[in-house]
This record gives structure tokens, sequence and C-alpha cells, in this order.
């Protein structure tokens, strides 16, 4: 009977010994998990660090172009446009309407609606 009192609480001693490394194991794959999902997560944060840095690299070469401009020369050439435009117009109506008067030398013909 003494023996198997003693086996009986080996078996036990055992049995809370396999508990405890079963609790043990069981934090072990908890924590590997939430390390496995602290990784995707560090993984998708990584991704968007990248394209944000990509981003920043096309936004200085753009501010560098853009700087490169010269604002003044434009403004000027703007200038030159607006000054040049509407009289360069004026004078381009005034010979199409004098062309009219003229008569063509293809036509045998000239009438009064060939220049309305």
């Amino acid at each position: 009977m003494e023996d198997c009192t003693s086996a009986l609480q080996e078996s036990e001693a055992r049995g809370k010994d396999l508990q405890l490394q079963i609790e043990d194991v069981r934090r072990a794959i908890a924590a590997i998990e939430k390390e496995i999902n602290e990784s995707g997560a560090t993984l998708s944060n990584l991704r968007d660090n990248i394209i944000v840095r990509r981003l920043k690299e096309k936004i200085d070469t753009i501010d560098k172009d853009v700087a490169s401009f010269d604002m003044e020369e434009a403004a000027k050439a703007r200038r030159n446009y607006e000054d040049k435009y509407q009289p360069a117009k004026a004078r381009e109506q005034k010979l199409n309407e004098a062309v009219c008067l003229f008569p063509r030398l293809d036509k045998v013909e000239v009438t009064n609606q060939d220049c309305t």
C-alpha cells in the first residue's frame, strides 16, 4: 500500500510538473505569436516609411526644379507678351482688312461678297 501511495504521490508531483511545463510552453507560444503579430506591424511600418522617403525625394527633386526657374525672367517674358500681343493682333486684323480691298488675281470677277 505504501508503494501505491508513494507512486501516486510521485505521479501527482509529475503531473504538476508537467502542468507547469505546459503553462510555460503556452506562455512561450503566446510570446512568439505576439512577436509575430508585432513583426507584421513593423513590416507594414517599414513599407510605409520607404514610401514616404521616396515621396520626399520626389518632392525635393520637384522643389529643386521649381527653384531653378527664373521667376523674374518669366514675369518679364509675360509682360513682354502682354505688351506685344494686342498691337500685333490689331496689325494682323488691319492686314486682313487690307487684303479684302484688293481683288484676287485668280478670280475673273470680283464682287462685294468676296470681302464680307
